[in-house]
């Protein structure tokens, strides 16, 4: 392990004990908060303090959001922290006289610091490491705050039992003077990146970020309506908690059970399920669990009202919030720069966060104020529609998100190894971006790569320089990708095989019909070395149809197995032309290359999967491209008038039989098949009746010969065999007579 190494797990573990005991603060606040203010005031008086506590928050955004913007969340968070603390112990000092007025304003604190507070230490986080350390230690921070939550519940609730709701407030401020400490000491552990970073705006720099970004927006709205949708949950639950237990104490204990055992699922879940849910589904969907587990929520307590659906739902949510929602949703802010993430992130994080809250509540009073008697059923389903609208918004977050890292991607913003990557969306999406990574991009960034590394020569150890050959390739890129035929041109006439590293962009120019031929014959001239892209480009679905339908051209040199079975995996292609060019170059591939292995019952299979199609569609297969001189020119089925008189479905079907079965009298079959000598077509009949497999011959036989039934099978006998390879002269003469009816023999 090297130095730097070192010194990032050092930071990580720092970060781990301080986000631990962050959110141990949390949970343990929240028991505080929601036990000291129902002890104090009626269930009906929560939805008021969720409007004003939202309003307090949203004030605090004003004012944190222009400070993180311009001094950075490594200035802010430790400051913060210290200063809640001093708020804290101010209540404890003050809050014997007037219980009631201590009670709100510890639930507006804990309201508002809370939420600036966490979106601040996770934007510290993400900073402090470049994107890809960040991502490889991520996992572990969020792993000390699920372990911190747990232990913050456990203690709360350990603790109502000999102290009063009011005596933990300095316990709690004890808390945050650890968190600055520990803060502290990551900020020195860490490597110094971009928190160093300043900006300029708030609040209304981040609105214009948001307004100005489609992606962003939809941020926005997922964490608004989440949080709507948790409001009303969270009713619920308090609601019926607090009509089954009056006790202040017991209300400690009862809610810091709840918050121990969802943090305990958390942990649960994160430590079993994140890394699951993140490779296999990607951040969108991931994403997507929070409103899932909302609507969940909301169905079951509008059919079943009750403590114990409120507390299923209301805990659901939580454990999803905490540990999929969570592990998700802090990648998904990674292709922002850091200016940007700062002034769109906070106001996201706190501002929707509390407005959600807001309306929330405003939506529960109005409830309650119109509908008494129902209220308590309508919440449940508001929360579920919100939790529908909400999967809506995520599943969209896909799109956005691939747009905004490909666009980090080419600025160079963010340097990603792909092995390292520890979700579907950003693998995937990197790996796109990497192998269409346009050529001028490409080359600006690695000088400006190349002049910092030569600048920092001094201090490190090993720089890289581009080397006169990297401009070399960088150029001839370039060329290929700008567009331009001439230069196009250029770059594909040489006289030797493309590097390896060319290949990939050489590929996507079969699809131009201008510049086909010539990337076709390039792509040649590296024989087996491109196989493998090759083969890969033609099974790849996505990849234009018009490329597609060109490589079987270029495979059709390459005389190895893998070519074959790459060859004859294609022929299950929904295009009939990428089927058709696999036959040719595959029976090119067995004309040249005896060694080469051609499974006879897979073949079988293609040729009945071809024959089981309605006759117009058989008869209406067509063909986009001609036929290429410089690789058919030999080809058995190469014949003017035969190919007039046949469909292209009859021409694919006999070349996958000329494949597994003998050549030349499977080519002779498919002539006589065609001419008006009906003793020659009934010779090629009764050899194929013969030669084919039951199952093949009654599926491919009403193409052969319509409104006759085949007759048993019989084993092929050597006369047949004869007769049919005689009758070759009689084939040729037949073709010629037809060629001089119709005046295109040129000795006519």
């Amino acid at each position: 392990m090297n130095a730097s190494t070192a010194s990032s797990n050092r930071a990580a573990w720092a970060a781990a004990g301080a986000a631990a005991t962050m959110i141990a603060h949390q949970v343990g606040a929240k028991a505080v908060r929601d036990a000291m203010f129902l002890s104090n005031f009626d269930i009906s008086a929560l939805p008021a303090m969720i409007v004003a506590a939202s309003l307090v928050s949203i004030v605090m955004l004003l004012g944190s959001a222009r400070i993180l913007s311009r001094r950075g969340p490594a200035w802010f968070v430790p400051r913060a922290f210290a200063v809640s603390a001093g708020l804290l112990l101010t209540l404890w000092a003050t809050g014997d006289a007037a219980p009631r007025v201590t009670a709100v304003l510890f639930y507006l604190h804990v309201a508002s610091f809370g939420a600036v507070l966490v979106s601040a230490f996770w934007s510290m986080t993400n900073e402090a490491f470049d994107p890809r350390t960040a991502r490889k230690r991520m996992s572990r921070i969020a792993m000390g705050a699920t372990l911190g939550g747990l232990a913050g519940g456990l203690a709360a609730e350990r603790l109502a039992n000999t102290l009063s709701v009011h005596s933990m407030l300095p316990l709690l401020a004890a808390l945050h003077v650890v968190c600055a400490v520990g803060i502290v000491r990551f900020l020195n552990l860490a490597p110094v990146g971009s928190q160093a970073q300043t900006g300029t705006g708030g609040v209304r720099a981040g609105l214009r970020e948001i307004g100005r970004v489609p992606y962003l927006r939809d941020l926005a709205l997922l964490v608004l309506t989440a949080t709507m949708g948790a409001a009303f949950l969270d009713y619920l639950f308090k609601a019926q908690a607090a009509a089954r237990v009056t006790d202040s104490a017991t209300l400690v204990r009862f809610f810091a059970a709840f918050y121990t055992g969802a943090s305990l699922l958390t942990f649960i879940v994160q430590s079993t399920a994140s890394r699951w849910f993140l490779e296999r589904l990607g951040l969108a969907r991931t994403v997507s669990s929070l409103p899932a587990a909302i609507f969940l929520g909301g169905i079951a307590t509008w059919a079943v009202p009750g403590l114990a659906s409120g507390l299923l739902a209301r805990g659901g949510e939580s454990v999803m919030r905490s540990s999929l929602f969570r592990s998700a949703y802090e990648p998904l802010y990674t292709p922002l720069t850091p200016d940007r993430k700062r002034a769109a992130k906070s106001f996201i994080d706190v501002g929707c966060d509390r407005l959600g809250d807001a309306l929330g509540g405003a939506l529960i009073r109005l409830l309650l104020f119109a509908a008494p008697a129902i209220a308590m059923p309508l919440m449940g389903a508001t929360a579920a529609a919100l939790g529908v609208i909400g999967l809506f918004i995520a599943w969209r977050l896909h799109g956005g998100y691939t747009v905004a890292l490909e666009k980090s991607l080419r600025a160079r913003e963010i340097e990603l190894d792909p092995t390292d990557l520890s979700d579907l969306t950003t693998k995937s999406m990197v790996m796109q971006t990497l192998t269409s990574f346009d050529a001028s991009d490409l080359s600006a960034a690695l000088k400006r790569s190349g002049a910092a590394q030569r600048s920092s020569a001094a201090s490190s150890s090993a720089p890289a320089a581009i080397t006169p050959t990297d401009d070399a390739l960088l150029a001839r890129v370039a060329d290929l990708r700008s567009g331009d035929a001439r230069r196009t041109y250029r770059a594909l006439e040489l006289h030797h095989a493309p590097e390896p590293e060319l290949v990939g962009h050489i590929i996507p120019l079969l699809a131009w019909d201008e510049i086909a031929g010539h990337a076709s014959r390039s792509l040649r001239l590296t024989k087996s070395r491109a196989a493998g892209q090759l083969v890969d480009a033609l099974l790849d679905p996505d990849q234009e149809f018009s490329t597609r339908r060109r490589i079987p051209r270029v495979l059709g040199s390459i005389g190895e197995q893998r070519v074959v079975d790459g060859l004859v995996a294609a022929l299950t292609d929904r295009r009939f032309e990428v089927r058709y060019q696999c036959g040719r170059a595959l029976l090119r591939l067995r004309r040249k290359h005896d060694s080469l292995i051609f499974d006879e019952e897979i073949i079988f299979s293609r040729v009945m999967h071809e024959a089981r199609v309605d006759r117009a569609v058989w008869t209406s297969q067509r063909l986009l491209d001609g036929l290429d001189p410089t690789v058919d020119s030999d080809d058995p089925f190469l014949d003017d008038t035969v190919r007039e008189r046949s469909t292209r479905s009859l021409e694919h079907v006999f070349t996958l039989l000329a494949l597994v079965l003998p050549r030349t009298a499977v080519l002779v079959a498919y002539k006589g098949l065609l001419t008006d000598d009906q003793n020659l077509k009934g010779t090629a009949l009764e050899y194929l009746e013969h030669v084919l497999p039951s199952a093949v011959r009654k599926t491919l036989w009403p193409f052969l010969e319509e409104g006759r039934p085949p007759k048993p099978a019989a084993p092929a006998g050597r006369e047949v065999v004869d007769r049919l390879l005689q009758s070759h002269e009689s084939i040729q003469l037949n073709l010629a007579e037809l060629r001089r009816e119709q005046g295109n023999d040129p000795a006519s």
